[in-house]
């Protein structure tokens, strides 16, 4: 109806301008943060649908558009934030481009495939979009956690051939091998 849309519209807007106002303050810009950020906009969505099933009134159902939103604001201002800091300078226009592109280009893709699906028009296709949401930001957090161990251990080779070659200053290029579980 069009009172839960503007209710929907409303949370989200307020969600969004909380999730700006507090981003810093709850989240530090880091991958497991966003990633945290992402799974959280994913519990946001799911919410709906549990809160439709459950019977609850309008107004709590789209709760789960605030908490969405909110943690959706958080994720892009870190994700963002992440960009200009790791892309150097001279590409970081190529890069938003190229972010932009993607979105732009899967966005039509999506909503094809949504069209087609026969319980995209339900209350469950919210569970369904939050828990391929949680999915992914899963899967990226096991990615990272298996990429910054393997940097960790890089970053310890390095560290302790520095202090070796240090030490013996004149046996020139010292090769440490680590076997890695």
């Amino acid at each position: 109806s069009l009172v839960g849309s503007e209710m929907c519209k409303e949370t989200g807007a307020a969600g969004s301008i909380a999730g700006a106002v507090l981003a810093n303050k709850l989240f530090k810009n880091s991958y497991n943060s966003i990633l945290i950020a992402l799974a959280l906009c994913g519990v946001g969505l799911a919410a709906i649908t549990i809160f439709a099933v459950l019977g609850l009134p309008a107004e709590v159902i789209v709760t789960g558009n605030l908490i969405f939103e909110f943690f959706l604001t958080i994720f892009n201002i870190h994700f963002f934030s992440m960009v200009q800091k790791k892309v150097p300078k001279h590409m970081l226009g190529r890069v938003f481009s190229s972010i932009f592109t993607v979105a732009v280009i899967f966005m039509p893709i999506s909503t094809a495939i949504m069209a087609a699906l026969p319980f995209s028009i339900s209350i469950y296709a919210f569970a369904v979009i939050g828990a391929g949401i949680l999915l992914v930001s899963g899967g990226g957090f096991l990615y990272s956690k298996k990429v910054w161990t393997n940097e960790k251990i890089q970053d310890e080779k390095n560290r302790l051939v520095y202090q070796l070659e240090s030490i013996l200053p004149g046996m020139g290029r010292i090769e440490l091998y680590f076997k890695v579980k």
